[in-house]
């Protein structure tokens, strides 16, 4: 699972270019020192961006500027659900941009240029993920450049503020509550003993956390422990008994509480009806991202 996460470019490419498609598209607030372009191809999704929520729909792009914390969940998707994601890592976008550390992107349907991304991102997408023939992978380069001049040209804006902020106390701090959490899931844990863990006091740990991932770390923790368990559903035999107790719920019953809650199903049943059909998740690139999504279960 990553919560800070670390970008990998696709080999002979500078970024990652990710297709998704299926029905489960959710994921925890994470981070990353990269620009996240998301376009949606079909069907819709909702995002929570620095603590704000939008749903897109097909046709829309979500921008995400390096080191915003974010999360996204499938709404009302199907298996015809699909979407394209960019990840440019900060170090490329440094070399290509002077003084990038204060440039922002904002990204408005309204503005006459925004066909012109949305194409530009298909054309990079468009060509497999990784081609063997040098005149594709050149075109490909030659899209992603267009992106980039479109995205500078029509959709930035500088700010005094710089969007490099991973180094900042607070980050760091995150990172390593967050590693610890997903270390120790399976273990029971309070919050008492996670800030004694962290050598913060317990206020002070709850009120970062919250803030900055717009949930409670204990909220977390049960989402990391769903994430857990979803897994186990879909791909072993495990007993529903069984997966509560190995992924660190109380009981049984707050597991099937929880998973009732987020999935409309109880557990066996969802088992049943989509134990084969969840095989290609939506999101592979990122299976160990895929959770519920917390702004339906605590009703933000």
């Amino acid at each position: 699972m990553y919560h800070h996460e670390l970008v990998t470019p696709n080999e002979g490419l500078p970024i990652r270019v990710i297709e998704h498609r299926g029905n489960e598209s959710n994921v925890l607030p994470h981070w990353h020192q990269a620009v996240e372009i998301d376009l949606v191809l079909a069907g819709s999704a909702t995002y929570v961006v620095s603590g704000k929520t939008l749903t897109a729909q097909a046709g829309d792009i979500v921008l995400i500027n390096a080191n915003e914390i974010h999360g996204v969940r499938s709404a009302q998707s199907t298996a015809e659900t699909s979407a394209v994601t960019l990840l440019m890592p900060y170090q490329f976008l440094e070399k290509q941009l002077p003084n990038f550390q204060f440039i922002w992107f904002l990204v408005d349907q309204k503005n006459p240029a925004y066909p012109q991304l949305v194409n530009a991102i298909k054309r990079v997408t468009t060509i497999e993920a990784e081609p063997t023939d040098g005149l594709l992978r050149l075109r490909q380069q030659s899209a992603l450049y267009l992106v980039l001049y479109i995205l500078l040209k029509h959709f930035s804006q500088y700010r005094d503020v710089p969007n490099n902020l991973h180094g900042t106390t607070q980050q760091q701090a995150l990172a390593k509550v967050i590693a610890f959490l997903t270390d120790n899931s399976r273990q029971a844990l309070t919050l008492t003993q996670v800030a004694g863990e962290m050598h913060l006091s317990t206020g002070y740990l709850s009120r970062l956390f919250t803030k900055q991932m717009q949930v409670s770390l204990m909220q977390y923790l049960q989402l990391i422990r769903l994430q857990d368990a979803y897994q186990l559903l879909v791909t072993t035999e495990t007993s529903i008994s069984a997966i509560a107790d190995l992924t660190g719920f109380a009981n049984v019953k707050a597991f099937r509480t929880l998973f009732i809650k987020v999935y409309q199903q109880n557990p066996l049943k969802y088992r049943q009806t989509h134990k084969r059909s969840i095989i290609g998740l939506f999101f592979s690139e990122f299976i160990s991202l895929l959770v519920t999504a917390y702004m339906i279960v605590f009703n933000r």
